[in-house]
């Protein structure tokens, strides 16, 4: 097989905001695997699972264990996540939580996933952030099947995002990040965290 990726197209809900499955390798080329999820039919009923107004983008995919794909997605509302099985469906759960998820990693201690984590501004910070309803933090979580727990919270506020995950050095794991608050408008500023998690 080589490799997969995961791709998305986004349109308006006509235009089927889809979530694509690819396999190969830069060397010969990808093909096409299928639609995974399909965010323009998610109002029909048809047993599958169906988000309404959770049109995806931004997929992260990995491979828990051979014959399993698994993808966090994000949506406007909520974060899913998908597994496919080998000679099954993709199925689609809804994790309630209000993450953009942006890198995942295999880890000594298991997977680590880094997401946005959005927060809706308090009546009282509103002062404080005119005309934004949320503000965000990076985060980094721990995987256990659809299980997530909450591991650290890194430093920023306003907007910040994107993070990327790589082993560091003695058990560390780097995340790079991207963080706005520290940097005069429209600027943002790039930080790296050595992390280690035990």
């Amino acid at each position: 097989v080589g490799m997969w990726l995961c791709s998305y197209a986004v349109g308006g809900f006509e235009a089927r905001n889809t979530l694509t499955l690819w396999r190969g390798s830069p060397l010969v080329g990808f093909k096409h695997d299928g639609v995974i999820y399909d965010g323009g039919s998610i109002e029909q009923e048809d047993g599958q699972w169906r988000f309404r107004f959770s049109l995806p983008s931004e997929p992260v995919l990995y491979r828990p264990c051979v014959g399993m794909l698994a993808c966090f997605v994000r949506t406007e509302d909520t974060m899913l996540h998908g597994v496919w099985r080998s000679g099954q469906v993709w199925r689609w759960t809804d994790t309630r939580l209000r993450l953009h998820p942006s890198a995942i990693l295999k880890t000594q201690h298991g997977w680590l996933l880094a997401a946005r984590e959005l927060r809706l501004v308090d009546v009282k910070d509103a002062d404080k952030y005119p005309g934004v309803v949320y503000t965000a933090s990076v985060t980094l979580w721990s995987v256990d099947g659809n299980r997530l727990k909450k591991v650290l919270t890194l430093p920023g506020g306003e907007d910040c995002a994107y993070a990327s995950l790589a082993a560091g050095g003695k058990g560390t794991i780097l995340v790079s990040y991207y963080r706005s608050d520290t940097a005069p408008a429209p600027c943002a500023e790039v930080w790296v965290a050595d992390v280690r998690v035990e």
